[in-house]
């Protein structure tokens, strides 16, 4: 994933960022009141749509251009309960106005997949789909409107229904990889639990932390922005890096930046889905369908074992194309993921090789 080329910043996404000097002058955490000013600023450059990617226990005024977040539960803690929605949303208008911001990490703690929908759970927030997704949903809308079908037709119901649903060709694509969910079948995630509807998150590689354009939340109150920067974007309000918030490691971490904040995480998903919507030449990763898995691992076996075979007693051949074959593999995985989004287990693939290229040379040496 580092050595992938930097891209461009994402056009479609601005993020209003919470510092710390923030927090030291309006409270922590922010009151209602100072998030209704900043969205009184932003509604009159006319964003799309606006997410907060804060917890908050009531309701903005005049919110119909807002999503609020919840989890299901606390940290990875399955039994733990979450944080509440805002007060004042039934069921029905959560599924509209609120998504929950749970993520999954591997075991080593970076975050690779992207919850689009969870199974429900015992929490009090009700949320079915994600938050990336909710603001994903609502900005595609304003996209594609269709006037010979029934305006209703929400992304998330498109997913549910999507045997009966026709649409553009872009949707179908879109469609086409989602039915593609990580499965006990998928890579390595073989046997985790997934808890609901996940594919794997393609992060944009900048050359900086961000992947998108950040505003400080005092300038946008102050008035001191570009209104390119917010005119039919989507807004997400979040907590800057540098204060208090939990971070995110992500495959990037450690090499052209650090760990992002929950806020910039959101952006990576956000852009992952608009991106692959609008035909924007990034993939959506997935991995090998099984049967050319196993072709793939099995073809390199088979060279790890001929190559034994052929240059057995000629240490210095086999140490060469050995490594010609080690570079071979590393080359293939690389395109694989760079053009055409597909990701390949690299190590299982040197592991296999290396295992039957030296067992097969131990082997013929005790035969002899």
């Amino acid at each position: 994933m580092q050595l992938r080329f930097h891209e461009q910043k994402d056009s479609h996404i601005s993020i209003v960022e919470i510092t710390n000097e923030n927090l030291k002058k309006y409270g922590y955490p922010i009151p209602n009141e100072t998030i209704f000013e900043v969205i009184k600023q932003l509604e009159k450059h006319q964003p799309e749509v606006i997410g907060i990617n804060i917890l908050r226990t009531e309701r903005i005024k005049n919110d119909d251009n807002v999503i609020y977040m919840c989890d299901h539960r606390s940290g990875d803690h399955p039994d733990q309960q979450g944080n509440d929605p805002p007060k004042g949303f039934s069921q029905a208008e959560q599924e509209q106005y609120v998504g929950f911001s749970d993520n999954v990490e591997d075991k080593d703690h970076v975050i690779r997949r992207q919850l689009l929908s969870i199974k429900q759970s015992n929490s009090s927030c009700k949320a079915r789909f994600s938050f990336s997704f909710q603001l994903a949903n609502r900005y595609l809308q304003s996209q594609y409107t269709e006037t010979n079908t029934k305006a209703d037709k929400t992304i998330f119901k498109k997913l549910l229904l999507a045997n009966t649903w026709k649409q553009s060709n872009n949707w179908n694509i879109f469609l086409e990889n989602l039915s593609k969910w990580l499965t006990n079948n998928s890579g390595v995630y073989g046997k985790d639990d997934l808890q609901g509807h996940q594919i794997l998150l393609n992060y944009r590689n900048t050359s900086d932390s961000s992947i998108v354009k950040r505003i400080r939340l005092d300038s946008v109150l102050a008035g001191r922005f570009d209104s390119r920067d917010i005119k039919d974007k989507i807004i997400i309000i979040g907590n800057s890096p540098l204060n208090k918030t939990p971070l995110f490691s992500t495959p990037y971490s450690g090499s052209s930046y650090q760990k992002i904040s929950p806020a910039e995480l959101q952006a990576q998903m956000v852009s992952q889905i608009i991106n692959a919507v609008l035909k924007e030449k990034r993939h959506l990763l997935s991995f090998m369908p099984k049967w050319i898995e196993v072709i793939w691992l099995w073809s390199f076996i088979s060279t790890g074992i001929f190559l034994a075979i052929v240059y057995f007693g000629n240490w210095k051949l086999l140490i060469i194309f050995d490594s010609i074959t080690l570079v071979i593999i590393g080359i293939l995985s690389w395109v694989g993921l760079q053009f055409f989004g597909c990701w390949i287990l690299v190590v299982r693939t040197i592991l296999l090789f290396i295992i039957a290229n030296v067992g097969t040379f131990l082997l013929i040496g005790k035969l002899r």
